[in-house]
């Protein structure tokens, strides 16, 4: 009979386990988005009313977890887990026994954890719109498609092409969508503009807004319609644009069947969006940049050594 994968109480299919004993990815690591157990709901308050219903009711339910190492990492339940503690100071306090956790043991690559913990999570505590199209970004990053993040998200593919749209806007309009300036269906829609233009178009659609205006999806669409016709006929497009615009074109008219990020790449290359729009890009470009440092600082000592 081989080793069971930790030394607690053995259950059908699962552990009694300390709560303290758990990892909460991000809580008790210094773990960040990289990771894909990582949510940043872990960092939440603690729900102190569930924990005082654990320690009259004891705990319900089960979580999930995986074995990483010696250590049970939290794939969801991070909430009861941080709640299940706090209900365990209090107990141990009152000299009272501390509530045990029952967890069940999954055996999960990277992919299947994030989509488990999402699965489990999104509809449960609602994330924000630009939340969820980050966790979207995440999910298809690790090398699933818009197919199945539609599954997992309980959403239309449609409607993860509609999210991924709020990725590639400027961080000013990042912040009218949180503070509930401006609707997501609106900002999608300045997502085709340059950061400098998303800026421009989300000054005068606040301005309208202020002024009494309805700011909606087809507002925003019908402004940003004018922005790219107004003194910019097809001849006075740059070639360069000219052909990404068309390339994307052809693109959705063929289901979107080029590499997202190879879209985006040209799209950064011709100053069309920033950094953050693709995952990794920043860090990768700050590499290049100390690599030519590196190169001239090497070049320079080279001569002086000569001189």
């Amino acid at each position: 009979m081989g080793k069971q994968a930790f030394d607690e109480k053995r259950l059908s299919g699962g552990f009694h386990m300390d709560p303290d004993s758990l990892i909460i990815i991000g809580l008790d690591t210094k773990d960040g988005p990289e990771h894909p157990l990582w949510d940043k709901r872990a960092t939440l308050p603690v729900d102190e009313n569930l924990g005082k219903d654990m320690m009259m009711n004891g705990f319900h339910g089960s979580i999930e977890v995986r074995k990483n190492g010696d250590a049970a990492e939290v794939v969801f339940g991070r909430q009861r887990v941080k709640a299940a503690r706090w209900a365990n100071k209090q107990l141990v306090k009152a000299g009272k026994e501390p509530i045990l956790v029952t967890c069940l043991v999954k055996k999960l690559n990277d992919a299947t954890a994030f989509g488990v913990r999402v699965g489990e999570n999104v509809h449960r505590q609602g994330l924000s719109t630009l939340d969820k199209a980050d966790e979207i970004q995440r999910y298809i990053n690790m090398g699933r498609n818009e197919e199945d993040a539609a599954v997992t998200f309980g959403m239309t593919a449609n409607g993860i092409r509609n999210l991924l749209k709020l990725q590639d806007l400027d961080s000013h309009v990042r912040k009218a969508v949180e503070a509930n300036d401006l609707s997501p269906s609106a900002a999608a829609e300045l997502s085709g503009l340059s950061r400098d233009e998303q800026r421009e178009q989300l000054a005068e659609l606040l301005k309208a807004g202020a002024a009494g205006e309805k700011v909606t999806r087809r507002t925003a669409k019908q402004a940003v319609k004018k922005k790219k016709t107004s003194g910019n006929d097809e001849a006075s497009v740059a070639p360069a644009k000219r052909l990404v615009s068309n390339v994307l074109k052809l693109d959705k008219r063929h289901g979107n069947v080029l590499p997202r990020d190879f879209v985006k790449g040209v799209m950064w290359c011709l100053g069309d969006i920033g950094d953050t729009s693709i995952d990794g890009l920043r860090a990768l470009v700050k590499e290049a940049e100390e690599v030519k440092a590196n190169r001239q600082a090497t070049k320079a000592s080279k001569k002086k050594v000569k001189a």
